[in-house]
């Protein structure tokens, strides 16, 4: 549990860095490729993070895509960058990630009273 706590709040550190990290539009981002490779590194740490809780934490939250983060980590981790577009990213910082986070924040509050 305790390595648990150490993976929730890992997402949430890197979840804050992307919100600063990510440009205004769509637009700015594919033109920006410090924008882009600090994101991506960014979202694999999160998906890394994700895909190490415990199965009995991810069966406790079954709305969040578990299997699907675990794939983007592996396009992420594995370099199929050709796999992801720049919408697809901005999509996932923008739509996906504040629900993870938000459970998140729920797991903590009542697991570690954080």
């Amino acid at each position: 549990m305790k390595q648990e706590k150490l993976y929730l709040t890992h997402i949430l550190d890197a979840s804050e860095r992307l919100a600063r990290y990510l440009p205004a539009t769509l637009q700015d981002l594919a033109n920006n490729e410090m924008a882009q490779d600090a994101i991506i590194k960014n979202l694999a740490n999160i998906t890394e993070s994700a895909s190490n809780l415990e199965k009995v934490t991810q069966s406790a939250y079954p709305d969040i895509p578990w299997k699907q983060i675990k794939g983007m980590r592996n396009i992420l981790v594995h370099n199929y960058l050709g796999d992801l577009s720049h919408e697809e990213i901005w999509r996932t910082v923008k739509e996906d990630l504040p629900i993870l986070v938000k459970v998140v924040k729920v797991i903590l509050k009542e697991r570690y009273n954080v």
